[in-house]
This record gives C-alpha cells, sequence and structure tokens, in this order.
C-alpha cells in the first residue's frame, strides 16, 4: 500500500466513520459473540478487523474456550444461511482430536453419553457406531474449517505467518469463500521467520494477525500463553501483561479475555476469595471442583473491563455454561 493511501482528508474520515455506522444499523446482528449470555450482555459485539486476544496458562482452557466460541458462530453461520464460515488454524492437535471433541459435544446432547475413553479404547458397540456416524456427519455439515495436520500424515506444517497468510488468501481469493471468523490456536506455536530478536519477532507475528483480520474484513481470535508467574499467585487469573514473549499482545488486542481454570492451582473444595474482585456481588462464594474456571473480560475497547464470570465447564464434550445469570443478580 502506498504511503498516499494512508493520508485521509476531514471530508474522507466523515464519510468513512458514518459508512462503518450505518453497517451496523443496517445489520445490527453483523457482530458476533461468543455463545454466552451472560458474558455477552456486557460485551461488545465482534466487528470485522478486530483483534481479540484469549490470554492463560498451559492447561487452562484456551483450546476449549476458542473452540466453545467457534462451534457457536459456525452454527449461527448455519441458522441464519450464511455462506461464511469459521477457519481454525491448528499448530498442536490434529484435525482428527479437534474432530473427536465436536462429535462428542454432539452425542453429549443424546441423553446417556459416550464415554471419550471408550472410543480410544475401541470399546464402541453398533448402537454406539451409529449414534458416533450420525454425529460424525453433523460436523461434516458445519461450516468450520480447520488447517493443520491430519493424524494419518506422517508429518506436520509448522505454520509461519506466512503460511497462514497463503491459506487464507487461498480460501477467499481462490475458493471464493469469506472467512466470518479466524481463530489461531496459538501464538507461541506459529513458526518464527527471521526478524531480529525472539521479542521483535513475536511483535511481528502480532501485527501480521491484525493486518490479516483487516484483510479478511473479519474478527480473529488468537491465544497467548501467559507467564509462569500466574501460577504463584493466589488470584491465578491473568492480567493484560502477562502474554509470553510479547507486550504486543496486549496493545494489539481490541479485546483481551484471559482464562485460569481453577483446579490446575487451588485444590479441589478450596473457596476462593473473590472480595474486591468484579465477582464479589454476583457470587457470594465459588468453591474448586473440576468444573469451575475463571473468565476474565480484561480488556474492550469503547465497553466495560475489566469484568470476570464463573464458568461450569465440562471439558469432554466442550460444554460451557455460567455459574449465574446477571438478571438474577440484578434481582437480588
Amino acid at each position: 500500500m502506498a504511503i498516499k493511501d494512508s493520508i485521509f482528508q476531514p471530508e474522507e474520515i466523515g464519510e468513512r466513520t458514518y459508512k462503518i455506522i450505518e453497517e451496523s444499523a443496517n445489520d445490527p446482528q453483523s457482530g458476533l459473540s461468543i455463545g454466552i449470555p451472560d458474558v455477552d450482555r456486557i460485551m461488545r459485539p465482534m466487528r470485522r478487523g478486530e483483534f481479540i486476544g484469549v490470554l492463560g496458562y498451559t492447561s487452562n482452557y484456551k483450546t476449549g474456550f476458542m473452540n466453545y466460541v467457534a462451534r457457536y458462530n459456525a452454527k449461527r453461520i448455519n441458522m441464519i444461511k450464511s455462506d461464511k464460515i469459521v477457519l481454525s488454524f491448528l499448530w498442536e492437535q490434529s484435525i482428527e482430536e479437534q474432530g473427536l471433541v465436536d462429535i462428542m459435544h454432539s452425542t453429549a446432547r443424546d441423553g446417556a453419553r459416550i464415554n471419550i475413553q471408550q472410543i480410544l479404547d475401541g470399546r464402541l458397540n453398533t448402537d454406539d457406531l451409529k449414534r458416533l456416524h450420525a454425529a460424525s456427519l453433523e460436523r461434516g455439515a458445519l461450516p468450520w474449517w480447520l488447517i493443520g495436520h491430519s493424524a494419518t500424515q506422517r508429518k506436520r506444517q509448522r505454520m509461519s505467518m506466512t503460511d497462514v497468510a497463503e491459506a487464507t488468501y487461498h480460501v477467499m481469493e481462490v475458493l471464493e469463500i469469506k472467512p466470518a471468523l479466524i481463530v489461531i490456536d496459538y501464538l507461541q506455536r506459529i513458526k518464527r521467520e527471521p526478524a531480529g530478536t525472539m521479542r521483535e519477532a513475536f511483535m511481528d507475528i502480532v501485527d501480521r494477525i491484525k493486518d490479516m483480520a483487516l484483510y479478511a474484513e473479519c474478527p480473529t481470535i488468537v491465544a497467548s500463553q501467559a507467564k509462569r508467574d500466574v501460577r504463584h499467585r493466589k488470584w491465578a487469573l491473568p492480567r493484560q501483561d502477562d502474554a509470553q514473549e510479547t507486550s504486543n499482545f496486549e496493545q494489539t488486542s481490541d479485546k483481551l479475555f484471559a482464562l485460569w481454570y481453577c483446579k490446575q492451582t487451588k485444590p479441589d473444595g478450596e473457596e476462593l476469595n473473590i472480595e474486591g474482585t468484579s465477582m464479589g456481588k454476583r457470587y457470594g462464594t465459588l468453591t474448586v471442583d473440576d468444573h469451575l474456571v475463571i473468565l476474565g473480560l480484561i480488556k474492550q475497547k469503547f465497553g466495560i473491563a475489566p469484568i470476570s464470570f464463573a464458568l461450569d465447564v465440562k471439558p469432554e464434550t466442550n460444554e460451557i455454561y455460567a455459574k449465574t445469570t446477571l438478571s438474577d443478580v440484578q434481582q437480588q
């Protein structure tokens, strides 16, 4: 882009700004939600070009949270009969591992759930296989594309941002399919390309992700590892400045979520001290168990932040529920 294209005169500023306002007014449903009603009441919709950060230490449900958001919006695309897709980039798990979680999510609605250990051990009867096959067909109809590696391949692609950009270009310009949402899991696994020091390389990656979000004209969700320091705090929800390797993550994010899977740092049955947090008046007492996750909306432009929510998660089927509702609290 030539530098002259970055110069905007006052009249053009007014015209371009009003165009965005008019687009939102004509299509108020154009922004995306995350699918947890309590959070969506507080969070401004995710709109095109936005960089949404998800921050958490290892095994604190970053991938699970982003998968939940991706699936929710893929189902919404089906419901409104849009021709767009959700596009997820994977580095760690194979497409089959991701697909297994998706299929388990579908079978969980059928009453008696098939245990994931049954699948891994091959302990399945004919009825189980029928249910799983039906769930796999349901996954096949969901407009949620994955870019990564297959367990049947003998090697995996360690993607750089050049690879991510090329894949996005291929989907958009060659296949002529537009993404409604892009998900990147996760920042520190992206192959670094020569860009000076490690810190400079990660700053460059973050900038390129933001550039891609603008090019694709859709919100882009990106996970980042949090620093080890969070594990040693009494309140282990990451802060804005806890992104590993780069401060550019907090600076570039239009919205920033933080996750703390409490059982990772607290013993089962311990009561959390939530006095003085944004959760105190709403939750009273929270007790650590296998399902308690604290979600923090720690940054959002033009919106309320920071505010935290207590979630009840079922990792094996990627189900997420709020512990209480804001409407309940308002009535108290």
